[in-house]
């Protein structure tokens, strides 16, 4: 994931992967995702599920689910709105 970007190898590897993935009719998250560039070149690719820095950083359970309730403060530590706004793109 991380060559994604600079490595056609790489690229060819993922593209692959999700070739094979989609033909058995299975969902595929990319893991890893930490720019928007990867992010593009996955959907292209046809990968509209990722996780990682991205979206957000490690946080503890009950702050994800404090997050996901919306009793996090927009702009806030553990702010998931942008996060929310791009899976929903």
């Amino acid at each position: 994931m991380r060559d994604l970007c600079a490595d056609p190898e790489d690229a060819a590897v993922i593209k692959a992967i999700l070739l094979l993935a989609n033909s058995f009719g299975l969902d595929v998250v990319a893991e890893g995702m930490e720019h928007e560039d990867q992010e593009t070149i996955l959907r292209e690719f046809g990968c509209p599920h990722g996780q990682g820095y991205l979206y957000a950083r490690p946080m503890r359970a009950g702050d994800l689910l404090a997050a996901l309730d919306g009793e996090a403060s927009a702009g806030g530590e553990h702010d998931l709105s942008p996060a929310v706004m791009r899976m929903r793109s």
